[in-house]
């Protein structure tokens, strides 16, 4: 490892790392080394949960929250009215899987389970199973938001994986919008001369 060219070091020996067992470490040093190949991100495809982070909006009604985010115009749908997981919907595996949330006193727990394997839990090649459950928490301090997530994944993983927090300034203005992305377009992979992340 080149620590002078590596912005990725604090993510990739951090105290917050993903435990893999022992027969995957390979795997993800493969899709580490070979990150603008493998990296679905890389390739147009949805970051999924819980690499996609918090929200960019949030808009709520009775029943659902809708979260809305300015990174790839992509938005989920959260049942806030103490439905249990769909008994389809949560067999089925999708980029984002199938969401249910509650409220625990001022923060929102939101269940997710029914993901696909396609997408990272962070770009250094941090890979799941489609069994992968994930719990996203939400707390608004103020003009503030933190957000953090849980990731368990008996499959592939030793233990729980706690995503590390991030915490966003929340924009006041109550007519405040949403630029919209630009299509994803991706054209650098054929001129790449490493493959390797940085």
């Amino acid at each position: 490892m080149n620590f002078e060219r590596d912005s990725g070091v604090t993510q990739r020996m951090g105290p917050e790392i993903p435990m893999y067992k022992p027969e995957f470490w390979e795997r993800v040093q493969y899709l580490d080394r070979e990150g603008t190949l493998e990296d679905p991100e890389f390739h147009c495809k949805p970051a999924g949960v819980p690499r996609m982070g918090p929200p960019s909006k949030i808009v709520q009604t009775p029943t659902e929250l809708i979260l809305l985010y300015a990174r790839g115009n992509t938005f989920r749908v959260i049942p806030i009215d103490g439905r249990p997981h769909d008994p389809i919907k949560s067999q089925d595996t999708t980029w984002y899987g199938d969401a249910v949330g509650k409220w625990e006193g001022d923060t929102l727990v939101i269940d997710i389970v029914g993901f696909n394997d396609e997408s990272w839990i962070e770009w250094p090649g941090w890979f799941h199973s489609n069994n992968m459950h994930v719990v996203e928490r939400l707390t608004r301090n103020g003009n503030t938001l933190t957000w953090n997530a849980t990731v368990d994944d008996p499959d592939v993983l030793l233990e729980p994986f706690h995503v590390e927090p991030r915490t966003v300034r929340l924009n006041p203005d109550s007519k405040a919008t949403l630029t919209e992305d630009l299509p994803c377009e991706e054209r650098d992979a054929a001129h790449m001369v490493t493959k390797e992340r940085g």
